[in-house]
């Protein structure tokens, strides 16, 4: 180091821009570099193989979701003991993704002739199970005449209460049938004189079919009584 002079002041402050000073032989270490991935990284590989595995979970998930399937349905109110008709039944698309099995395909041929052995409302999905032959069908459909016009609600699928009377007697009236599902209603009966009639098919279990046999035998006259819809 230079001695200084009489009068002078040296500054040993250190150059700005400039560090330390490196040893005479030493190489200058060179500054860490970010490198990019490489497409053998195992782990960008199982990164990229969960993204496919969620995105295909996920596609199936909605595909199945909006999966439908055509079946047959009621296309209006139908009571037990019913035999199917062509304008009985429509087609109509559902989601169905775990009981499809249940319904009867509308790939499959239509369930005509087939008896009813319970009511369904209009547009309900026919079930397997509530299909049978008609020599399978437990009951008789017993086709009445009843004066004047019929309570509200009583159409096929409902269920009615039958009761007699003597015509002419004072005797009190009969309870000849509880809880009768209505097959048919038919308006346009026939006329006697100012009166008029209105047809009602009802499904007549065995053990009631005599009680409702001696009833018309003896020409009672008849009422019905609407049951409202529990």
């Amino acid at each position: 180091m230079a001695a200084a002079l009489p009068g002078e002041h040296l500054d040993h402050s250190p150059v700005p821009g400039t560090g330390p000073a490196v040893p005479r032989g030493a190489r200058a270490r060179p500054a860490a570099r970010l490198r990019p991935p490489r497409w053998r990284d195992p782990r960008l590989l199982v990164g990229l193989a969960l993204v496919v595995v969620c995105m295909l979970g996920t596609w199936q998930l909605v595909a199945r979701a909006a999966q439908t399937v055509s079946v047959w349905a009621a296309g209006a109110p139908l009571a037990p003991g019913t035999a199917l008709r062509e304008d009985h039944l429509t087609v109509v698309e559902v989601k169905l993704p775990q009981n499809a099995a249940r319904y009867i395909s509308a790939e499959q041929a239509a369930p005509l002739g087939m008896v009813l052995l319970e009511s369904l409302g209009e547009g309900e999905l026919i079930p397997q199970r509530v299909l049978a032959a008609p020599d399978q069908l437990s009951g008789r459909v017993v086709s009445l005449q009843i004066p004047g016009t019929l309570p509200p609600g009583v159409e096929p699928g409902s269920r009615v209460d039958l009761w007699a009377a003597e015509r002419g007697d004072d005797s009190e009236p009969v309870h000849v049938l509880a809880d009768a599902p209505v097959v048919l209603v038919d308006g346009g009966g026939t006329e006697f004189g100012a009166s008029r009639t209105t047809r009602l098919d009802l499904l007549v279990t065995p053990e009631d079919l005599p009680d409702v046999m001696r009833v018309l035998a003896r020409d009672a006259h008849l009422t019905v009584v609407s049951i409202p819809e529990r």
